[in-house]
């Protein structure tokens, strides 16, 4: 068994499927898989009156019929309620985010082989954990008690304006979310929005120097490379080259875990990593390569334009490509050239789209977010009010009990079984 984290394939013959279906009265559903698969018709069950509009629920083990199907594979599932003429009344196509196989390139499996769908905060220890504060590093139960399942860490390699003397905080915040049974995503913020690859060089220098701690860790830990890496005009062909460049140095260095990479154009790039993500995997070694993509203002409802959020995450699904949403909020500035101009995030879709499509994602943030580039307080990315959490801002409540939000969908990660 691998002791890494791994959004590759666990070996199995066979796996297990969970169908929700809205039933409509007089019709028949129809479950049929492709030629990969030994089920053909799963299921003809026909939707009487009194069950009009109710959710149910099936669940099934399917078995391959073919062992040496080419890596990356698309099982395919089609979904059709049909009326009593035939007529097909609504179809889905649930290859990209029901059906969990080994051949599903986009999940993210634990050292043990389970899959693990990210449902976390982020969190700037880097910022508010100096001088003796400690302030994000006590609050870190409370997220616990709030269903988080995983933490993105925000540190910084260079520490002379965060009151720590070394690095070593770093991993007592790391072993404090391993105790909680959170997994602990760290990254890098100093270089956020540089288009410089040297900054991205420096920034590898330190996973570098402490790669021991990455590997004692590996069982449990998600390296986040750098936060944001890129600027508006990064194009796609720079940030793949920097990072195929980079990914080597580490794998060289001895780590084989999940490398986490951020999209270019200060996270937010939608179309880069649907250009350049295949080959950035291709490129690793260990093909263990996540992709984040920061939900804000080139994401936004309103007031510029409706953005098809559903769209572009089932482009990433359909190319097969392993994403997260790293960073998100319902509210976010625009830049200071267009006066800061607040704009909204539909986080209702997103988290639903996530959900149906099995995409992990991470709030921003816990506490403690400054001004904007125009001198506005943002305290509209805070999550809580207080840092132990006990009293939640308007987003952390929508964040949190959100009929798709953290309370309702967040699993404890697998790995954590036998932890004690």
């Amino acid at each position: 068994m691998s002791s890494d984290w791994n959004n590759s394939f666990p070996q199995q013959e066979s796996f297990d499927i969970l169908i929700e279906y809205k039933c409509f009265h007089s019709t028949i559903l129809l479950l049929i898989f492709d030629e990969h698969l030994t089920n053909k018709i799963v299921l003809n069950q026909t939707c009487y009156l009194d069950k009009q509009s109710t959710i149910i629920q099936k669940s099934f083990t399917l078995s391959f019929n073919n062992q040496n199907l080419a890596l990356n594979t698309v099982i395919r599932c089609h979904l059709s309620l049909i009326d009593r003429v035939n007529k097909i009344v609504h179809a889905t196509d649930l290859a990209y985010g029901t059906v969990l196989t080994k051949y599903q390139g986009y999940n993210l499996y634990a050292a043990n082989g389970d899959l693990f769908l990210i449902r976390g905060v982020n969190s700037q220890h880097a910022d508010y954990d100096g001088y003796d504060r400690n302030y994000l590093y006590d609050a870190l139960p409370s997220m616990r008690d709030k269903k988080f399942n995983s933490v993105r860490i925000l540190w910084r390699k260079d520490l002379s304006h965060s009151g720590f003397k070394n690095h070593s905080y770093l991993e007592r915040i790391i072993k404090r979310c391993i105790e909680l049974k959170m997994i602990p995503i760290v990254e890098l913020h100093d270089v956020t929005m540089s288009s410089t690859i040297n900054d991205l060089l420096s920034m590898t220098e330190f996973w570098i120097e402490h790669i021991k701690l990455l590997i004692h860790y590996r069982k449990y830990i998600i390296v986040n490379i750098c936060n944001e890496w890129g600027s508006f005009f990064t194009r796609s062909t720079k940030w793949s080259y920097a990072y195929q460049l980079i990914i080597q140095q580490i794998r060289q260095a001895g780590y084989s875990g999940v490398l986490l990479i951020d999209s270019p154009r200060s996270g937010q790039s939608a179309r880069a990593i649907r250009r350049k993500g295949t080959d950035i995997i291709q490129s690793d070694p260990e093909h263990n390569i996540l992709f984040s993509v920061h939900v804000y203002v080139q994401w936004c409802t309103w007031p510029l334009f409706t953005y098809n959020i559903r769209s572009h995450l089932l482009s990433y699904r359909r190319l097969n490509l392993p994403l997260i949403i790293g960073e998100f909020a319902a509210s976010h500035p625009m830049p200071k050239f267009l006066q800061c101009t607040l704009v909204q995030i539909d986080i209702k879709i997103l988290m639903k789209e996530c959900y149906d499509l099995r995409i992990g994602y991470i709030g921003w943030s816990w506490k403690g977010n400054g001004n904007d580039e125009c001198g506005h307080v943002m305290s509209y990315l805070d999550m809580s009010k207080d840092w132990n959490g006990t009293q939640l801002t308007q987003w952390g409540n929508s964040l949190i009990y959100n009929e798709y939000g953290i309370n309702q969908t967040s699993s404890t990660c697998t790995i954590f079984k036998n932890y004690f």
